[in-house]
């Protein structure tokens, strides 16, 4: 039988060093309500505030909390890795790890991103450094997520979007992320990873055209990786994108550009790939 005196009696420190012993490191302000409903409203804050001031918990989200692992106490700081599937469960949405983020869980990001990007579904939420990890927040009214993969972590799993995904979304946000530059030479790494074979419309069909265009282009001129840029042009014909000339940096003028025909990439800008 459950001895209820003795849970009555347990402190909430006590509760949340228990629950860590079990692999139960998030929980919520609901929970603490629920667990200790004699606890007054400002009891509970100030004990909730002397845990995050001790550095045994964190708060990334207001009224989530996330109890601190000894790999991370003496940092003070856990990574979103370790939280955010959580995290986005709480808040009931769909969501991927994107961008540079997830480019470097194929080993694709060249440098450590400054910055944790998330692509999330339904209204925005808003982005800011969240306990010493600066998270960015991008929306989208649906996600893919036929084409979201699932990495494990010690928390459970996390959502990162797929090797081609990324890439779609590496192009079509390419100003977030450094610029088209920055981009290529993080294909370069991520294309090894690439297989459009199994991408159809339910993925182009997503992107507008210029966004195909400019990826195929780097594909086929920038990485030389002919094979790949061929799959995208033919699945993109095959998804109806209409191809028209589109400049290949966005925001620059382009007067008397060179062309490329295939892909119809006016050429104003030259890129240039970091050393790897």
């Amino acid at each position: 039988m459950k001895d209820t005196k003795s849970k009555k009696m347990q402190t909430l420190s006590e509760w949340v060093i228990a629950g860590s012993l079990v692999g139960q490191y998030v929980f919520t302000l609901e929970s603490v309500e629920n667990e200790f409903p004699q606890m007054s409203v400002e009891n509970r804050r100030v004990s909730l505030s002397r845990l995050v001031r001790r550095g045994e918990i964190v708060s990334p989200w207001r009224g989530f909390y996330v109890t601190v692992p000894t790999e991370y106490k003496l940092k003070g700081e856990v990574p979103p890795v370790f939280w955010m599937d959580a995290l986005m469960k709480h808040l009931g949405r769909d969501y991927y790890v994107s961008l540079l983020s997830a480019a470097e869980f194929y080993g694709a990001a060249h440098q450590r991103p400054m910055t944790f990007s998330v692509m999330v579904q339904g209204t925005a939420l808003r982005s800011g450094v969240k306990n010493g990890y600066e998270l960015v927040f991008m929306r989208k009214e649906s996600l893919p997520m036929d084409f979201v993969r699932t990495f494990p972590t010690q928390m459970g799993t996390l959502n990162v979007s797929s090797p081609e995904l990324t890439a779609l979304d590496l192009v079509d946000c390419q100003e977030k992320v450094g610029g088209l530059n920055r981009v290529s030479t993080v294909l370069s790494e991520l294309v090894e990873q690439m297989d459009w074979e199994h991408i159809d419309s339910k993925l182009l069909s997503r992107y507008s055209a210029p966004v195909v265009q400019r990826l195929g282009y780097i594909l086929e001129k920038i990485l030389e990786e002919t094979n790949q840029a061929d799959t995208l042009l033919r699945k993109a014909k095959d998804s109806g994108i209409a191809m028209r000339p589109v400049p290949l940096k966005l925001g620059m003028e382009c007067k008397n550009c060179d062309a490329d025909r295939r892909w119809q990439i006016l050429k104003n800008m030259k890129i240039e790939i970091d050393e790897i």
